[in-house]
């Protein structure tokens, strides 16, 4: 479980290959382009990623940022996290779909949530663990 502001770290053989960490999280957030959402609300996530030349030695060879991720409600019904980003966020606020090795970038996500609290989870492609961040109710 991590909270805005805390450091994860992606490593490889050991190494670091990805440092990220959710700088905010915004709860209801309205869309830049009309949408109605199909869950109930939208939150957005802003994110600051460093990649290590070590992280050329995934199969990949890239950090996946909009896939593998999922949202829990506050009654523990788990659902695909749906990224709307491409409707919610104009283009210069959007974060890159993927990073390469030795790269840095920064920007959002917006999710189409159920209303209310719950948490968002992330897992890296390939990996066996994951990342928990709880949003409160807007």
């Amino acid at each position: 479980m991590k909270k805005a502001g805390e450091q994860s770290t992606y490593t490889v053989d050991g190494d670091a290959a990805v440092k990220f960490k959710v700088t905010s999280i915004q709860v209801g957030a309205p869309c830049h382009f009309p949408y109605d959402t199909k869950n109930g609300q939208i939150v957005v996530v802003s994110l600051d990623i460093e990649t290590t030349a070590t992280l050329a030695k995934v199969q990949t060879k890239t950090w996946w940022t909009m896939q593998e991720w999922k949202a829990i409600d506050a009654n523990g019904m788990t659902m695909n996290g749906n990224p709307v980003a491409g409707v919610c966020l104009a283009p210069n606020e959007q974060l890159p779909v993927t990073i390469g090795p030795a790269e840095k970038a920064n920007g959002k996500l917006a999710f189409d949530v159920p209303a209310g609290s719950g948490t968002l989870i992330y897992t890296a492609p390939g990996a066996p663990f994951g990342w928990e961040w709880t949003y409160p109710a807007s």
